[in-house]
């Protein structure tokens, strides 16, 4: 069982590798088993040097490659991809406009479906998760994934991919430059 968990750890998204590492954190704290206690503890050297491997390929990066490479690793979802091309093909247009675009009451709907796209490929995306910050990670993630993902204008309505976005997922071919 160990090894299929291994095996999967490079596909698995950012709330899925903390989950198991906190699974197996408390199998070792817990576990009678000295079995358990050992695969355990292989599983989080594992996912810690995967994540050792994947920090150095990343800092080597720009931020449109880091973009694409998540996005390749973890593939976005149809919906996921909708967005994507709405966002794109309003650029510049106001939140309601693209709430609108993708049929959305709420204009805030569509936000917190790109900040999910984020937080789900931030470990792949290599950015910190600035743990210490006292803001609430939900905000957190707003911010940054607003700072990488999306530019938004100086009275905070009109919205666009970031350069580094569109050059990410025009390359994976999410978006047709053509189609601003």
């Amino acid at each position: 069982m160990c090894e299929k968990i291994i095996e999967r750890l490079s596909s698995m998204t950012a709330e899925d590798r903390q989950q198991l590492r906190q699974n197996c954190a408390r199998a070792i704290a817990r576990s009678p088993d000295h079995l358990v206690v050992q695969e355990a503890r292989r599983i989080i050297a594992e996912l810690d040097a995967l994540e050792n491997r994947e920090s150095r390929f990343l800092g080597c990066l720009p931020t449109a490659r880091k973009i694409e490479y998540a996005f390749r690793r973890l593939p976005a979802s149809e919906q996921e991809r909708q967005l994507i091309r709405a966002l794109h093909e309003n650029a510049g247009a106001t939140t309601r406009r693209v709430s609108a675009a993708l049929g959305n009451i709420d204009d805030l709907s569509w936000l917190r479906r790109m900040c999910e796209m984020f937080q789900n490929r931030r470990h792949l995306i290599g950015e910190g998760t600035l743990t210490e910050d006292p803001m609430p990670m939900e905000s957190r993630a707003t911010l940054v994934a607003a700072a990488l993902l999306l530019e938004i204008g100086e009275t905070g309505q009109a919205v666009r991919l970031s350069p580094e976005a569109v050059a990410a997922f025009t390359s994976i071919g999410y978006i047709n430059l053509q189609a601003a």
